[in-house]
């Protein structure tokens, strides 16, 4: 009976373990975000359904039904010190190596007498399996998209290919919009630096709560024409790589509107060229992108290195299209170079990979919902 017992206080404790674990993990990154002075603005505790959804001052929570990981974001750019991105990393690490210690102790000192010492020693287990599952560098995947974890973080920090390396201030990123003009900012500049530092690519409430959080704001008019340009390129963006049909019904009004805006801007012709060749008008898309296309690009500057690849990616997909696979391959192949020069990259991987098994002619079906007349006569409700 004493065996079961212990065997069942031991099975017990494994998943409270990962549960305490991974609310610590988390709750360790926050504590030594607020020592590197990096504000918090987004906390997610475990997987799946959504439990809880709150806002605590500037803070975000989701908490989901499975804890079997997490994320906290920060408000940090390229001019964030490198010292300060990797102490919030190493929060995690940190408060696992803490419970650790604190189940050894326990086991040692035999300070809990009526807990089962296998139980103890479960819940032991798991945080030493926590600790060396973030110590190990080593990419995991949320939805598909490549993550590193805490210690391949800390590698990429150590080699400049963090993806901090790749973040610029709002005010850079307005400034792709306005060449030859400082950028101008407006009211609307809090929502909007909110809104992208949210993580869009991984999380479709996230993108979806930002898709009625700028509908708003575009309804009010105070945005400056580079803010629109901005906001509306992201739109498209996380419509291409995400394919989150709520965004579809809107492409082809939101790059019109794109046109419109900044008819001198290259990156911008890129775009509209991408979502022709989306909407299946592979020609058409494939001649505008060619038309922009730039032959190499400039690896230090992370938004002309995304627009490249992406370029590229559409490029690739119209040739495969139009008959010829083995040159969208070539595409791919230097599109999946320029990704591994930096972590940020990884969010186009799934992109690459989604149009290189889509290469053969036939194989392409554009999705019911992005007809053009559709989303043209949607635009209005974003863009009004």
């Amino acid at each position: 009976m004493t065996l079961f017992a212990d065997i069942a206080a031991y099975l017990f404790l494994i998943p409270v373990g990962v549960t305490v674990g991974i609310v610590a993990h988390e709750a360790g990154h926050c504590a030594f975000a607020a020592v590197a002075s990096l504000p918090v603005t987004y906390v997610r505790i475990g997987i799946g359904a959504g439990v809880a959804h709150r806002r605590l001052g500037g803070i975000e929570l989701h908490l989901h039904a499975l804890p079997l990981g997490g994320y906290v974001g920060v408000a940090a750019d390229g001019k964030t010190a490198r010292l300060r991105i990797a102490v919030f990393t190493l929060g995690g690490i940190a408060a696992n190596a803490m419970l650790l210690g604190l189940a050894a102790w326990l086991l040692q000192a035999d300070a809990l007498p009526s807990l089962p010492r296998t139980a103890l020693a479960g819940f032991a287990l798991v945080q030493f399996a926590l600790l060396v599952g973030s110590l190990i560098p080593m990419w995991g995947r949320v939805n598909g998209i490549p993550f590193p974890n805490d210690g391949l973080q800390i590698v990429l920090l150590m080699r400049r290919r963090h993806s901090i390396d790749a973040y610029r201030s709002y005010e850079q990123v307005l400034g792709h919009y306005t060449p030859g003009r400082p950028p101008q900012t407006t009211d609307a500049s809090s929502v909007l630096r909110a809104q992208l530092a949210r993580p869009l690519w991984v999380d479709a409430n996230a993108r979806r709560d930002m898709l009625d959080a700028l509908r708003r704001e575009l309804k009010k008019d105070v945005m400056s024409p580079e803010e629109r340009m901005l906001i509306l390129n992201v739109l498209i963006s996380l419509a291409l790589i995400s394919r989150d049909p709520i965004f579809y019904p809107h492409l082809d009004g939101w790059a019109s509107r794109l046109a419109e805006l900044g008819p001198g801007v290259a990156s911008l012709a890129s775009t509209r060229g991408g979502v022709l060749v989306e909407l299946g008008q592979f020609a058409a898309g494939k001649a505008a992108l060619d038309a922009v296309a730039k032959p190499e690009f400039a690896a230090a500057d992370p938004f002309e290195a995304t627009d490249w690849i992406m370029t590229q990616a559409f490029i690739a997909r119209a040739e495969g299209a139009l008959g010829n696979p083995r040159a969208g391959r070539s595409r791919l192949v230097r599109a999946r170079e320029a990704i591994r020069a930096n972590a940020s990259f990884e969010v186009l991987r799934p992109l690459i990979e989604r149009i290189d098994r889509e290469l053969l002619p036939g194989r392409y079906q554009a999705p019911a919902s992005t007809s053009i007349s559709a989303s043209r006569s949607g635009m209005s409700t974003i863009t009004s």
